[in-house]
């Protein structure tokens, strides 16, 4: 693996699997005919800030439509500074220009960028830019540090970086680096350029997966931003190098008030990780401070606000002290006190049938004491626990035959009462085995189409007689369910997945999440009566 990984820089065709930030918007319109990884237009490298007598660079797009070069003047706390034009490169997709700051310069103000153009009228660009001798102050260890981390087991690759202005568009592209080498030129083998929005504190997150023909230890990405006109490509950034980095917490899902453990490798020895929760569009919330120990790796006791906002939010782990490490991790945020179950968000579109699932004694979940039960909300439903929820739907009381109904379901079975159950009123037959007993399968998860069964042979629906017109894409009338399912769309219990345009589709041998269940057993609970 090529140690990559963590570097701050302070003055100095692929598919995208993963965009894990604030938003994502619609790729930019200002890129040139021609493919290029980043928009038209005139950029700062790497860092909105210089120290006096410090050479900022100043990026050029071939296709920006500048004549000649450019000039720059600092417009801070004095009178505004001409930058003296100091060095000159090219890339494969833009020329570089080194520009002095004055030793007199000082302040927070704009760079001002001036071209003469293919127009009548100049290119001017003011770029947000600080001058002071020392850096200023941020949340981690540098304003402008970033981490590229991979590649994992499955040849994953994960951009983090901050110093954004936040809720700014920012453009990611992806490269083979060993393919640009060879070629010289980057749009041969880059992903195309999408465009994500910094969260609250600046900060984005951005995934790749390297494709088959990419060196997997040779991938690099370049990043422009549409505000503060920042263009950073990390094959020229200077690199400090991490290894084994892993930053993970013990729950993604937390009520506020309560605390999560978290656990990180790849810093350096006995330096300071601030630990903080990153928001759409508030400033991070800074929540503990750790200190790796001789290994690099951290380890503690996360506690998370009463008063947090409940939503979806990305935990971070930033070196502060010594390395540039920035790992995170996703994790939702619930009401203090509230929900049932812990991993079960207040607010949720599920949130209300669960709370239902546990209130009418339909579902308990799964204990995890001291602390809430979990509701497993995305696991599939088994056909054991399908046949539980319903006997508790149904507030029956059966006793079981002596005799089992099904060769594999045995008298000693904790969910044996509610299968029988089941038997006994027809909901369920079973798969035939002749001459032999016929089978339940009760761990197998259960299908869409065959809940559809379930439901209305509990309800009494008759499912014989096919229906006379289709209610979704994918269940022909002729389907052996098809009446079964017509009833739930009728009845308002399932409207399926909305398409682009005709017919919904069901996606009838899916299994049932456990939250789509409980929305599905709430509707047949309250569908009036017959």
């Amino acid at each position: 693996m090529r140690p990559r990984g963590s570097v701050a820089v302070v003055g100095a065709t692929a598919t995208l699997i993963a965009l894990i930030i604030a938003g994502v918007g619609a790729a930019p319109t200002a890129f040139a005919s021609a493919p290029q990884p980043v928009p038209d237009g005139i950029y700062v490298d790497g860092a909105s800030w210089g120290a006096p007598g410090d050479r900022v660079w100043v990026g050029v797009t071939f296709s920006a439509g500048c004549i000649g070069s450019p000039e720059a003047t600092f417009h801070g706390d004095d009178t505004p500074l001409v930058l003296d034009a100091d060095g000159f490169g090219e890339d494969d997709w833009r020329d570089e220009y080194g520009f002095d700051i004055p030793l007199t310069a000082t302040g927070t103000g704009s760079l001002v960028v001036t071209c003469s153009s293919t127009g009548s009228t100049p290119i001017t660009v003011s770029i947000p830019f600080t001058v002071s001798a020392i850096e200023p102050a941020s949340t981690y260890h540098s304003a402008s540090m970033w981490s590229l981390l991979g590649p994992d087991s499955s040849r994953t690759w994960t951009l983090n970086k901050v110093g954004f202005i936040p809720q700014e568009p920012v453009t990611v592209t992806f490269y083979d680096q060993t393919q640009r080498d060879v070629n010289s030129d980057v749009t041969q083998d880059m992903t195309d350029p999408v465009t994500v929005i910094a969260d609250g504190e600046g900060a984005i997150t951005a995934q790749v997966v390297a494709p088959a023909g990419w060196g997997a230890d040779n991938v690099d990405a370049i990043l422009s931003s549409a505000s503060s006109h920042l263009v950073l490509d990390t094959e020229f950034a200077d690199a400090i190098p991490t290894s084994n980095e892993t930053f993970t917490s013990a729950a993604t899902m937390v009520n506020a008030g309560d605390s999560v453990a978290v656990a990180g490798t790849g810093y350096a020895a006995g330096e300071s990780v601030v630990v903080a929760l990153h928001f759409a569009t508030e400033p991070a919330l800074v929540l503990a401070t750790l200190v790796a120990d001789g290994s690099g790796a951290i380890s503690g006791s996360i506690a998370i606000p009463s008063n947090a906002p409940p939503g979806i939010f990305r935990l971070w782990a930033g070196s502060k002290t010594v390395s540039y490490l920035l790992q995170n991790v996703p994790l939702i945020v619930s009401p203090a006190g509230s929900g049932t179950f812990s991993d079960v968000i207040v607010g949720s579109p599920f949130y209300s049938y669960i709370e239902w699932m546990s209130s009418s004694g339909i579902s308990t979940g799964t204990p995890e004491p001291p602390a809430k039960p979990i509701y497993k909300p995305t696991d599939a439903v088994s056909r054991q626990a399908m046949a539980v929820f319903m006997y508790r739907l149904s507030g029956a009381t059966f006793t079981p035959p002596g005799t089992p109904t099904f060769a594999d379901v045995d008298s000693s079975s904790p969910f044996y009462t509610a299968i029988e159950w089941m038997a006994s009123t027809g909901i369920s037959t079973g798969t035939p085995q002749p001459p032999a007993k016929p089978l339940f399968k009760p761990a197998d998860p259960v299908s869409r189409q065959a809940m559809a069964l379930f439901l209305a042979r509990y309800a009494h629906v008759d499912t014989s007689t096919p229906p006379t017109s289709q209610s979704f894409a994918d269940v022909p009338i002729t389907a052996s369910a098809a009446a079964a399912i017509g009833w739930m769309a009728s009845a308002g219990i399932s409207t399926g997945t909305a398409q682009p345009s005709g017919l919904p589709v069901y996606l009838p041998a899916n299994p049932v999440s456990r939250q789509a269940m409980a929305a599905f057993l709430y509707r047949l609970a309250h569908l009036p009566p017959s």
